[in-house]
């Protein structure tokens, strides 16, 4: 498996409408597809991908941030790699991937090397996704969601939506939010 395999199923505009909502038979296809290199990725042995240009590292951050999402919904381990996703992303940054996506209008590309930051519950990093979102991703939809995720983070100081999975106990403000539709994502 190589990056453009990843990074093809994911932007494959049949796969689109599954992105960014729940479907088991999606989640059943990524796992059934990614699952081994997704383990590999975890464990690092994909970590030389981030010296392989943008596709790969993008392909590399995918891994790590979106389909465990994917992989292990409503569980702490949808969560686990958060922290080197987030690494990785500023990686990325630092070998200006991110410009590389801005030069070939490659918006998703770039919305999806910013969503670490995204799932990030440490407001610097929330800070960092929406100034980001904001200077190149010319897509008010990725906007309202960087200003929503930023907006828990700043109410909240974490996500609500998943303490039941992370074993933490919610406040009566956060029982309040959790009742509220868009309150998860």
């Amino acid at each position: 498996m190589n990056p453009h395999d990843i990074l093809n199923f994911w932007f494959d505009d049949e796969n689109k409408e599954f992105l960014f909502q729940k479907s088991e038979a999606f989640d059943e296809k990524l796992k059934q597809r990614f699952t081994e290199v997704q383990e590999q990725a975890v464990v690092g042995n994909l970590d030389g991908w981030l010296n392989n240009g943008a596709d790969a590292t993008l392909a590399l951050i995918l891994l790590l941030d979106q389909l465990p999402r994917n992989f292990y919904r409503d569980q702490a381990r949808a969560f686990a790699t958060d922290g080197k996703a987030v690494q990785m992303t500023y990686a990325a940054l630092q070998r200006g991937y991110d410009l590389v996506f801005k030069y070939e209008k490659a918006i998703e590309k770039m919305a999806f090397l910013y969503m670490p930051l995204m799932h990030s519950e440490l407001l610097d990093n929330q800070r960092r996704c929406v100034d980001l979102m904001l200077t190149h991703v010319e897509d008010a939809i990725f906007h309202s969601f960087a200003r929503a995720h930023h907006d828990i983070i700043v109410r909240f100081g974490r996500f609500p939506h998943r303490n039941k999975a992370l074993g933490r106990v919610s406040t009566p403000e956060e029982q309040v939010f959790l009742t509220q539709p868009g309150s998860g994502f």
